[in-house]
C-alpha cells in the first residue's frame, strides 16, 4: 500500500546520489537518489517529522537500481553542478 508519493526532481536526485557516494560509501544511480531525495523531502513534511520523533518508529528507503555505470558517466552531475568536474 502506497500512503504518500513524493515527486522529485533530477537536481535533488543526483544531490542524493552524491550524498550516498560521499558519506556512506555507496555506488548508486539515479533511482536511489530519487529515493532517497523523496524521503527526505517527506522527512521534512509535518507527517514525516511526526514518525522520526516519535521513538521506536522507522523510516525504511529501499535503493533500487540497475543501470549505476550510466549514472556515474550521466552528464546530470556536470549539468546541476553537483560534482566538480575536475
Amino acid at each position: 500500500m502506497i500512503n504518500t508519493w513524493v515527486k522529485t526532481n533530477d537536481k535533488d536526485s543526483f544531490a542524493a546520489v552524491q550524498l550516498l557516494m560521499r558519506r556512506e560509501g555507496m555506488l548508486v544511480g539515479g533511482s536511489s537518489g530519487s529515493a532517497l531525495a523523496g524521503a527526505l523531502a517527506w522527512l521534512r513534511s509535518e507527517s514525516g517529522r511526526e514518525i522520526a520523533q516519535s521513538p521506536g518508529r522507522n523510516v525504511v528507503v529501499l535503493l533500487p537500481d540497475g543501470y549505476v555505470t550510466r549514472t556515474i558517466r550521466c552528464y546530470c552531475f556536470v549539468a546541476y553542478n553537483v560534482m566538480p568536474t575536475g
